[in-house]
């Protein structure tokens, strides 16, 4: 019997999806505060996704930058 997915793992389905689409264009600023009300969620969970998609190289996180859509080779 599959789990069910963690609210950060359904955000990181639907940011991928986005990405993979061109609907988020590499380079696009992905802010926590935005998507977290875009999404009707805390930014706990939506923090948690951008790591997750940050591992995959879909995401750039820097500290200062914020989070940005990574570039066609997965880095920037």
């Amino acid at each position: 019997m599959e789990r069910p997915q963690t609210v950060a793992e359904q955000v990181a389905n639907v940011l991928r999806e986005a990405i993979a689409s061109g609907s988020l264009k590499a380079g696009t600023t992905l802010r926590q505060d935005e998507l977290a009300e875009q999404f009707g969620f805390s930014r706990m969970p939506i923090r948690d996704a951008l790591r997750q998609l940050e591992a995959e190289g879909i995401v750039s996180i820097h500290p200062t930058k914020g989070a940005h859509v990574a570039g066609m080779d997965g880095a920037e």
